[in-house]
């Protein structure tokens, strides 16, 4: 399978570019982007075509237009998988937050680094699975 293309999408540049350059390393992540607003987001979108997007809650809380564009991506694209990320620790609000659209996951900023890995594993499994 081909190496996955990943955009992280957070208005907040220290966290995407600290998480593009751990994410990097990573030999299944043919490559890393980043987009610290809507418009850099949608254009990203456009032109990077990533199997994988990590986006924080906040972005899709301001931008409907963001929201519906993944929801538009996933129909098209069903192998695309978007993870939103969150300063919430409750897994009621996380699950909670799946449910209201085309989100496939949530991750906490707080365990991002101790938890992408079984992440990008599971993803990995759900996208060979599909």
């Amino acid at each position: 399978m081909e190496a996955e293309r990943l955009l992280i999408i957070d208005q907040n540049r220290h966290f995407s570019e600290t998480a593009r350059r751990f994410l990097s390393r990573r030999s299944e992540l043919r490559a890393v982007e980043t987009a610290s607003n809507v418009d850099q987001a949608l254009a990203t979108l456009e032109v990077f075509k990533p199997t994988l997007v990590l986006v924080s809650d906040s972005m899709l809380r301001k931008s409907e237009l963001l929201a519906a564009t993944f929801c538009k991506l996933a129909e098209i694209f069903p192998s695309l998988k978007v993870i939103m990320l969150t300063l919430y620790s409750d897994p009621s609000n996380r699950v909670a937050q799946t449910e209201k659209g085309c989100i496939s996951g949530v991750i906490g900023k707080d365990d991002f680094a101790r938890n992408i890995n079984n992440y990008l594993k599971e993803i990995r499994r759900d996208i060979n699975e599909s």
